[in-house]
């Protein structure tokens, strides 16, 4: 029968050593892995928030570059009733166009 000497404890714990390493390193890994995962599905929601926003966006710049052009519409309208004259024989209101033809 072979006895068991100093050498052989310090082997043993050595080995149980490294078994507990490596248990923890799982451990570990298990953790960064879940972690990571969360972040994944955090960095999916931040996105697709980022793709709603970003069409909301150009929905809105649609709607000003619409209503520039309505504005701009009745900007002009309104010019061609502002721009007028007062006939000073008859009293009435004259309208005049913007660009006067020249006379032959």
């Amino acid at each position: 029968m072979e006895t068991v000497t100093t050498a052989d404890y310090i082997l043993y714990a050595f080995l149980g050593f490294i078994a507990l390493l490596q248990v923890a390193i799982v451990v570990a890994l298990w953790r960064q892995g879940g972690i990571i995962g969360e972040l994944k599905g955090d960095v999916r929601g931040i996105n697709r928030r980022l793709d709603e926003l970003t069409g909301r966006v150009a929905n809105l710049e649609q709607t000003v570059m619409t209503l520039v052009g309505e504005v701009g519409e009745i900007k002009g309208r309104l010019n061609l009733m502002l721009i007028h004259r007062h006939d000073q024989d008859t009293g009435q209101v004259i309208l005049t166009p913007e660009e006067v033809t020249a006379a032959d």
